[in-house]
């Protein structure tokens, strides 16, 4: 442990009885190596670089063909969509309020996709 927390604990009891304990790795004769060499490089097992532009272009699609197929829902939720965003003043705070909750929203997001991406390469 290298870090600043770890060497604080680095003459801990529990820390030397786990790693007495860790199991030794297991003497395979390079197989490990060989069949991890054979894998194909990450990139190549990636799903490939067409598809998630493909995909917003068919669901893009489909919410459209959903729109002209209900002339009427349509109508409607545009008219309260226009009806809630003109009517309704907001002041500063709930405006200020908003942003924040939408930066906050937007930094989590970010977050756990940045870790869970580490987490795969890693």
């Amino acid at each position: 442990m290298t870090d600043r927390i770890g060497a604080a604990y680095a003459d801990d009891g529990l820390d030397a009885a786990l790693r007495a304990q860790r199991p030794q790795p297991v003497v395979d004769d390079g197989f490990t190596a060989r069949v991890m060499a054979a894998l194909p490089p990450l990139a190549i097992a990636l799903v490939p670089a067409w598809r998630k532009p493909a995909v917003a272009v068919l669901w893009t699609f489909a919410i459209i063909g959903i729109a002209l197929s209900l002339p009427g829902v349509t109508q409607d939720l545009v008219r309260e969509t226009f009806r809630v965003y003109t009517a309704y003043p907001v002041s500063l705070p709930q405006l200020a309020f908003a942003v924040g909750a939408a930066a906050i929203a937007m930094w989590t997001a970010t977050g756990y996709a940045v870790r869970t991406s580490l987490a795969v390469e890693g």
